[in-house]
């Protein structure tokens, strides 16, 4: 999952207070195209894409509303 900015202005505000959150903590430069990537299967299972599928949308949602929670706190909004 990417987190993007529309324009280069607004990427380097949101990079400067994503960089040390948790989202990039071991990254030392902003990605090319995104603020915050993360992954949210990290073994995917493509066997059973059923349960692919509900894993996908739970963890989505797990972290659409940690990121969006964090971005409330960074009065960025």
């Amino acid at each position: 999952m990417w987190l993007l900015g529309q324009t280069i202005p607004l990427q380097e505000k949101y990079w400067e207070y994503f960089k040390s959150t948790k989202w990039n903590k071991h990254r030392m430069t902003r990605p090319q195209y995104a603020i915050l990537e993360t992954t949210l299967i990290e073994k995917p299972d493509f066997n059973d894409l059923d349960k692919l599928t509900r894993q996908i949308e739970e963890k989505l949602v797990l972290v659409t509303n940690e990121i969006l929670q964090d971005i409330k706190k960074s009065k960025l909004n």
